[in-house]
């Protein structure tokens, strides 16, 4: 696991604005008068290949903005996260770098995270389009889905969940480098190719999430700074999310993962207690909300936690082994099949 995109902000010098190459000024008339008055807005450069910097005043002081991925600075590309203890040392060097175009008024430890993008790669994780397709039917905890649905393969290529403060995806890393194709037959376009695909060979059967937090939801998660980065809270963090999204939820055959979880529940139930709560689950797929209360709501709470979904039960996708992702192995996992004994009456 590690970081992939970060941006960065950090108090400069007020002289900053005027001493960068690339102005933006704003230009205001007064209607009265007829004069003009310009204001200094902000000013770019570029600073490293892939990186610009930007100061403005925008949250009422000189700052300086810059973005970027870590691993594609340092390796070149972002097939392979980078780790906090890398990442740390990027910002030192990015920030010496930017030192020699501003003044700094603040050190690398104190400079302000505004965007950070955590990743956790799944090897081997075949038939990754059905599988996302499946955990499309899967609702998040307070966040919305979205699913991008591939023109030349079957189920889905990306699985989105998000909220205003953050976003989470899974996707499948091949898909990005076959996907795209070049319309020249050129020798650099020839070239161009076959990188893509070695670098699609490279990435077969990899899946990967990917945790966005930006300003305000880091804020709220104690990791503000690049100083208060650390392996241990980004791995707490992004599983933490990860299962928020239910990612983790098992996919497959609808049956055979309806049978593990009949099978947990009759353990301590009776059987008008099954019958119930897997007839509130048929309701709800074919009416939803069409029932409310109490009663209704301790069975639906009881179906989520045996990984139970209403609307898996149309789902086209619902077939095949029970799989899931395991985000301590990194991999995908095929769930053991387990029968159904009679329950209590």
């Amino acid at each position: 696991m590690g970081v992939d995109t970060i941006a960065l902000r950090g108090r400069v010098h007020p002289d900053t604005l005027g001493s960068l190459p690339r102005q933006r000024i704003r230009r205001d008339i007064d209607v009265v008068t007829g004069a003009a008055h310009e204001t200094e807005t902000s000013a770019e450069v570029w600073v490293a290949d892939g990186v610009m910097i930007r100061a403005d005043h925008w949250r009422g002081r000189p700052e300086v903005m810059l973005e970027c991925s870590v691993p594609n600075l340092l390796y070149g590309d972002n097939t392979v996260a980078a780790p906090v203890a890398e990442v740390q040392s990027a910002v030192e060097d990015l920030w010496g770098l930017v030192g020699e175009h501003v003044q700094w008024e603040c050190e690398p430890e104190d400079l302000t995270l505004m965007r950070l993008d955590v990743v956790r790669d799944f090897q081997g994780v075949t038939q990754a389009n059905a599988h996302l397709a499946g955990l499309a039917r899967v609702p998040a905890q307070r966040a919305a889905t979205h699913g991008y649905m591939s023109s030349k393969s079957p189920g889905v290529q990306t699985l989105y969940r998000e909220t205003g403060r953050w976003q989470a995806r899974l996707y499948l890393r091949s898909a990005l480098y076959a996907g795209s194709r070049e319309g020249a037959s050129s020798d650099v376009a020839s070239h161009a190719q076959q990188e893509r695909l070695a670098h699609a060979l490279e990435n077969q059967d990899r899946l990967r999430y990917e945790l966005q937090l930006r300003r305000r939801g880091l804020e709220e998660e104690g990791v503000a700074s690049v100083g208060e980065l650390s392996p241990t809270r980004l791995w707490t963090l992004a599983e933490r999310y990860f299962h928020r999204c239910r990612f983790g939820t098992p996919v497959g055959s609808v049956r055979q993962k309806t049978l593990v979880a009949v099978g947990e529940l009759i353990a301590s139930k009776p059987a008008n207690h099954v019958r119930a709560m897997l007839g509130q689950l048929w309701l709800d797929a074919l009416m939803p909300s069409a029932f409310d209360g109490a009663t209704v709501t301790k069975y639906r709470n009881e179906a989520k936690n045996l990984d139970l979904y209403a609307s898996e039960l149309v789902d086209p996708w619902g077939v095949g082994p029970l799989r899931a992702l395991d985000f301590d192995a990194g991999a995908i996992v095929e769930l053991a099949h387990v029968g159904v004994v009679s329950a209590a009456p």
